[in-house]
């Protein structure tokens, strides 16, 4: 009896193990394709620029790999629709921002791949302006009333001593 639960034991274990592993047959990635902008915002009416980064299937730049821009959404003018990456797999697109704030939207196309990257068009701060306080001494003879104030001050307080040297001689 023990000898048949052993081997009954032994069944279950091998049966519970795999005869063949089943592995996923996605295909080898083609590289990598990426766009990110060189200023994390701009005002309207300016110019800015994006590098394109492409890379092989394994992670090495990506040399001569030719591309595309568009404008998805917002307001803009792009001055390079069309790119070839460098030696270093980079590339450089640029873009004239349109008159109003907003968000700009680029499709990138590298070869087979495609990427997407969005700038937000920011308006352009209002700096309130200082307050007019005043020109100075100078030139409205301003601190004329602080001397006025400063004097009866002292005459105040040299009258208050003689005051109290009198009280104190009686």
């Amino acid at each position: 009896m023990r000898r048949a639960r052993m081997v009954l034991l032994a069944l279950f274990a091998l049966a519970a193990l795999p005869l063949g592993a089943a592995y996923a047959q996605y295909p080898a990635p083609v590289g990598a394709c990426s766009i990110a902008p060189n200023q994390p915002s701009v005002l309207p009416n300016s110019t800015l620029t994006w590098t394109v980064s492409v890379l092989t299937g394994s992670g090495a730049p990506a040399p001569g790999v030719s591309g595309t821009v568009s404008l998805s959404s917002g307001q803009g003018t792009l001055t390079t629709p069309l790119f070839t990456s460098d030696s270093a797999g980079k590339a450089t697109i640029s873009v004239i921002t349109g008159a109003a704030p907003g968000d700009i939207t680029l499709a990138v196309t590298c070869g087979s791949l495609q990427t997407s990257s969005i700038l937000r068009v920011a308006t352009s701060a209002v700096i309130p302006k200082a307050p007019d306080t005043g020109f100075g001494t100078t030139d409205s003879g301003s601190g004329f009333p602080f001397l006025w104030m400063l004097a009866g001050v002292t005459l105040v307080g040299i009258a208050g001593a003689s005051t109290v040297a009198v009280a104190r001689r009686r």
